[in-house]
C-alpha cells in the first residue's frame, strides 16, 4: 500500500551548477549569482499525475503554481521548512547581500593609531545606514548553495526532497492509503534555465548533470515512496475497503497564461469549465509578471502588483467578488486585495499567513478570488476574468508595475472521482448538487 498524501513521499533532487561572471562570461567560483528560489518547479513547463492510466491533474508552469501556493503558507514553512523543497524566497527586487553601511569618510590605511582611535569615535563614523535593497532570501541561498570549491570550473551540488502533496493537489487533499492501483508521474523539462537562477548583472550559472553534453543541472531524481505494513486485522478492513469503489473528492490546480495583455490597461480572459472534466470552480488566483523578467539578472519570482484598481471573475451566473475593489497602488489603498489573499489562505488550511502585506504590495501581489458561492453550476460553464489598471507606464523599468505584462491564472477547482482499486478504473463523478461551500476545506 502505498500514501501519495505523506510527506515523506516526493522526489530527492540533486542539481548541480557553477557560477561565472565577467564580461565575456568566464569560470568564477565567486560569481555573484546563485540558484533561484523554488528551483526544482522552474525546472520544467509540465507536471502530470496519472492514476490506473487516467490523467487526474495536469499542471502546465508547475514553478508558478508551486511558489504561488508557498507563498500562501505560514511562517515556519516560510522561514524553516520549506528550505527543504528549495523554497527561500527573496526580500528584496535585487541580488544584495550588503546589510548596511558605515557612514563618514575612510580612514587612510597608514594613518597613526591615535589618529584611527579619533576617527572611529567620530558620531559620523560610527553611523550605521541599513540597506532597504539587502535581500535575506538571496543572502540565504548563496550561504547555502555556493559553499567554497576548490577550482572556478567546479561544480557545486545541492540536494533538494519536495514532497507530492507540493506539487499536486490530489496529493495535498486524498489523504488516503491506495493498493492495486499503478500511478505514474510525468515531468516536462524546460527548454532553458533562465528562470532557475538569479544573480547581478555579468553573472551566469552553467548546469551539467548526468553527462558532458547535459546542460539541465540535474544529477538525479529518486522517487521516495511511503509505503505502509499493517497488522492483519487492519489488512483485512482496508481490503474490504478495496473490494468495492471509494469517493475521493481533490482539489485540482490549473495554471494558463495569457501573454497577450501586454500593455493594456483593461483586459479579459475567457475559459470554458467543464464540470466533468475540470471540476467546479472554487478560486482564481490571479498572477502578472514583467514580461522583461525572463533573464537571470531581472529576478523571475517577482510577482508584480501592477496597479491593478479592479479584478473580478464572472462564473455560473455570479460575479466574484460583488463589490470592486477600486485599489491604487501608488496611494497604498489595496487593503481589499490583501484581505481578500488572506481568506482564501484561511479557505486552504493556513490559517496564519506569513505573507506580509509590504511584501504583497512590492514583490508577490498574489490576487485570489472566492468563486464558492455558487447558486447554480451547469455542465460546462464559462469562467471569465476581468481585469483594470489605473494606467500604463511608459517603460518596464519598475518591476513592481511594469508596462508590459504577462498574466498567469490558477484555477482551483474541486472535483470528485469513484476509483476502482482492484479493477484499476477511475470515473470522474458529474453531481451538481455539490455546491456553495466546498467539500474539501
Amino acid at each position: 500500500m502505498s500514501r501519495l498524501s505523506s510527506p515523506d513521499t516526493g522526489f530527492l533532487v540533486k542539481l548541480r551548477f557553477r557560477t561565472r561572471a565577467g564580461n565575456p562570461l568566464a569560470d568564477n567560483m565567486n560569481g555573484d549569482i546563485t540558484l533561484a528560489s523554488n528551483v526544482f518547479g522552474y525546472l520544467f513547463n509540465m507536471a502530470t499525475l496519472k492514476l490506473g492510466g487516467t490523467i487526474i491533474e495536469q499542471i502546465k508552469y508547475p514553478g508558478i503554481v508551486m511558489d504561488t501556493m508557498f507563498h500562501m503558507e505560514d511562517a515556519e514553512f516560510r522561514c524553516s521548512s520549506g528550505i527543504l523543497c528549495g523554497f527561500i524566497p527573496d526580500t528584496s527586487q535585487q541580488a544584495n547581500e550588503i546589510v548596511g553601511t558605515r557612514q563618514g569618510p575612510n580612514i587612510a590605511a597608514n594613518a597613526a593609531v591615535d589618529a584611527v582611535v579619533t576617527a572611529v569615535n567620530l558620531p559620523a563614523n560610527r553611523d550605521i545606514k541599513v540597506s532597504n535593497t539587502y535581500n535575506s532570501g538571496y543572502a540565504r541561498r548563496k550561504f547555502i548553495y555556493n559553499y567554497t570549491v576548490a577550482a572556478d570550473n567546479d561544480f557545486r551540488e545541492v540536494e533538494l526532497f519536495v514532497p507530492l502533496n507540493r506539487i499536486f493537489g490530489f496529493c495535498l487533499e486524498a489523504d488516503r492509503v491506495l493498493k492495486y492501483l499503478p500511478f505514474e508521474i510525468e515531468l516536462i523539462r524546460t527548454a532553458q534555465n533562465t528562470n532557475c537562477v538569479f544573480g547581478a548583472a555579468t553573472t551566469g550559472i552553467d548546469f551539467a548533470g548526468g553527462g558532458a553534453n547535459d546542460t539541465t543541472g540535474i544529477i538525479s531524481i529518486t522517487l521516495r515512496l511511503e509505503r505502509l505494513i499493517v497488522r492483519t486485522d487492519v489488512m483485512n478492513t482496508l481490503e474490504s475497503q478495496f473490494s468495492k469503489p471509494i469517493e475521493i473528492a481533490y482539489l485540482r490546480r490549473i495554471c494558463e497564461d495569457y501573454g497577450q495583455m501586454n500593455t493594456e490597461a483593461t483586459s479579459s480572459y475567457t475559459k470554458s469549465m467543464s464540470v466533468n472534466d475540470q471540476g467546479l470552480l472554487r478560486y482564481v488566483i490571479c498572477i502578472f509578471k514583467n514580461s522583461a523578467d525572463d533573464t537571470a539578472k531581472r529576478n523571475y519570482q517577482l510577482c508584480a502588483n501592477a496597479n491593478i484598481q479592479n479584478i473580478n471573475v464572472e462564473y455560473a451566473g455570479n460575479t466574484y467578488p460583488y463589490l470592486q475593489q477600486n485599489a491604487d497602488y501608488s496611494r497604498n489603498t489595496f487593503m481589499t486585495f490583501y484581505m481578500d489573499f488572506v481568506k482564501v489562505c484561511k479557505s486552504l488550511r493556513c490559517e496564519s499567513p506569513a505573507l506580509s502585506l509590504e511584501d504583497f504590495k512590492n514583490l508577490y501581489s498574489i490576487y485570489a478570488i472566492d468563486c464558492t458561492a455558487q447558486p447554480m453550476v451547469s455542465a460546462t460553464s464559462t469562467v471569465r476574468i476581468n481585469i483594470t489598471r489605473r494606467g500604463v507606464p511608459a517603460n518596464d523599468n519598475d518591476l513592481s508595475n511594469p508596462m508590459s505584462l504577462r498574466a498567469f491564472f490558477i484555477f482551483i477547482s474541486e472535483c470528485r472521482l469513484q476509483v476502482d482499486c482492484i479493477n484499476k478504473i477511475i470515473k470522474r463523478i458529474l453531481d451538481l448538487r455539490f455546491f456553495g461551500t466546498a467539500l474539501c476545506k
